[in-house]
């Protein structure tokens, strides 16, 4: 069956949401402009728990993925992490990728079955050779920190690689730097910029800061001490300590930026407030300075002026992180989501009718928040809301 939903309030969904583009549906006979559009269910948990376990027990790999996640949560029967994990093992057996995932993870730490690291690094593999890029990047971190594995970094590029090659920005990153410090790879800094740079696009930490070291010592890029610059004062600004330090250093020399003594103390000061002993001794193992010293080295060409403008600046500055988006806005936790078209200009919907089977309410995500939705016709095999 197909449901076809609008907007509460038809003839709103045109401007209330965030739809892309997708190809022509044709609804008799007549091909209209179909746009996308996301919503979320609210089911009867406890409901849904018994129709899917009467699933489940007759053989259904789905089915018995689902009620290892509803044990997993406890939703609509009391929460059960064995339980949990003999359904994902089943389904994992049927060759659910999502389930080989759940229990290698659980393996991995003990949840619901005894810990064993060969178990797990066994169902990483088999997801990650279906193509599973979450199950590539974490063969490739155990491989990586020794993590129940022997460290072998030439597996941990192999994985790494693998989950790059699919736009997995953590992976990108860490194989960035592994090719910049010739690390279970040979030394590429073509590489090493390709990766990093991609790895930067989607906010990677690691990808960032190995950007800036390939800007700063022209590592398969020209030499760009500004572009550098730029990245270290993105840290800086969000509060990142070490970061702080090297804008501090930037500014006292000029390197990439203007030189400014008044903006180099006021990082090595910010810098300084978070001397523990992890950094001081991470600082003396590589051979730098700590921020303190190198405050108060500078505050000597200083004026008096300068340095009280400097702790006034440092005393107002507050970190700049950027927000994170969250979808949810009502307190009921949907338990189910879909994906449904727009197949008019003003607000009706068409989706699989097994998405919102039995559910006590829909809801569509669009620019504007969350809007509801109802049913207002049905007339096999569809269903129409507005």
């Amino acid at each position: 069956m197909l449901l076809v939903l609008a907007l509460q309030g038809c003839g709103q969904g045109k401007n209330k949401t965030s739809a892309t583009d997708k190809s022509n549906i044709g609804t008799n006979n007549n091909s209209v402009n179909a746009k996308a559009v996301d919503f979320e269910v609210v089911d009867d948990p406890v409901k849904k728990f018994n129709e899917t376990e009467i699933r489940a027990e007759q053989g259904d790999a789905k089915a018995q993925y689902d009620l290892g996640v509803i044990y997993a949560k406890g939703t609509g029967v009391e929460k059960d992490v064995a339980k949990s994990f003999e359904w994902f093992h089943k389904a994992a057996e049927q060759g659910i990728v999502g389930a080989q995932i759940e229990i290698a993870w659980m393996y991995k730490k003990g949840k619901g079955v005894q810990q064993d690291f060969g178990e797990s690094v066994k169902w990483y593999q088999k997801a990650a050779e279906q193509g599973n890029v979450d199950a590539q990047y974490a063969l490739g971190g155990m491989y990586d920190k020794a993590d129940g594995v022997p460290k072998d970094m030439a597996k941990a590029a192999k994985w790494y690689h693998m989950a790059a090659d699919q736009g997995n920005a953590t992976a990108q990153g860490r194989l960035g730097m592994m090719y910049l410090t010739a690390d279970g790879v040979e030394r590429n800094y073509s590489e090493a910029f390709k990766f990093c740079s991609e790895a930067a696009k989607q906010g990677d930490q690691t990808g960032l800061e190995g950007l800036s070291i390939c800007y700063d010592g022209g590592f398969g890029v020209p030499v760009d001490y500004a572009k550098a610059a730029e990245i270290i004062r993105k840290f800086a600004e969000a509060g990142d300590k070490y970061e702080q330090r090297n804008l501090g250093m930037d500014c006292e020399q000029g390197h990439g930026v203007k030189q400014d003594f008044v903006e180099a103390y006021k990082w090595y000061n910010l810098a300084a407030s978070g001397e523990d002993i992890s950094m001081l001794n991470f600082l003396k193992a590589s051979g730098l300075e700590p921020p303190s010293k190198m405050r108060d080295r500078l505050a000597q060409q200083m004026t008096p002026e300068q340095i009280a403008e400097a702790q006034q600046l440092a005393r107002e500055f507050k970190p700049h992180k950027e927000s994170g988006s969250d979808n949810s806005i009502s307190p009921e936790n949907p338990t189910a989501s879909g994906t449904g078209f727009f197949i008019t200009d003003d607000g009706y919907l068409i989706s699989n009718y097994h998405v919102v089977k039995d559910a006590t309410k829909v809801r569509l995500v669009t620019s504007a928040g969350m809007v509801d939705a109802k049913v207002i016709r049905w007339m096999w095999p569809m269903i129409w809301l507005c």
